[in-house]
């Protein structure tokens, strides 16, 4: 795991660890629903060790991730885990590379209707694709993928998804 998270970080996201049990050796990012209860967590080995990098909880994941923290007035950015949401500042990881029209995110970006950037990993161009044109057929947006694809980065290859990178990305419901 790299080392990018800074002290503000880890308070922010309340990050935690296990030194024993079923979680040891993980760190542990809490989600938090619009009333403030955790709803999901992510735990991440830390160590390198195990066979099994991940071990979250059997629920579902069809959820904002800290939705209580989303300033739903900003530009959003749909990013795939939430070390991609660290990065990205006001962000939302879909836990996975997959935003089903069904699923509560996507009812959510479409009911509050931010200008949206989709930052997933490059072997996710089909998935962007898919998203965009989700996006495009809800909204009536004249948003094309292949402008939004040339833009893509990569959080889980260690490229910055801060905010001056960011810029380079056109909302997908203002890209024409």
């Amino acid at each position: 795991m790299r080392n990018y998270q800074s002290e503000q970080d880890i308070l922010f996201w309340k990050m935690g660890y296990a030194v024993s049990g079923e979680y040891e050796n993980r760190v542990i990012i809490p989600s938090f629903n619009m009333q403030g209860k955790i709803n999901y967590y992510v735990g991440r080995r830390y160590d390198g060790g195990g066979w099994s990098k991940y071990k979250n909880p059997d629920v579902s994941k069809d959820l904002v991730f800290n939705e209580l923290y989303i300033d739903w007035s900003e530009d959003v950015t749909i990013v795939e885990g939430v070390f991609d949401a660290i990065k990205a500042r006001n962000s939302i990881p879909i836990l996975g590379s997959t935003m089903r029209e069904s699923s509560r995110l996507f009812k959510e970006v479409i009911r509050h209707d931010p200008a949206i950037y989709i930052a997933l990993d490059p072997d996710a161009e089909k998935k962007v694709v898919a998203a965009v044109t989700s996006l495009k057929s809800a909204t009536g947006s004249t948003a094309t993928a292949d402008t939004l694809l040339k833009a893509l980065q990569s959080a889980d290859q260690g490229k910055s998804t801060d905010a001056k990178t960011m810029t380079t990305l056109k909302p997908v419901m203002d890209v024409v």
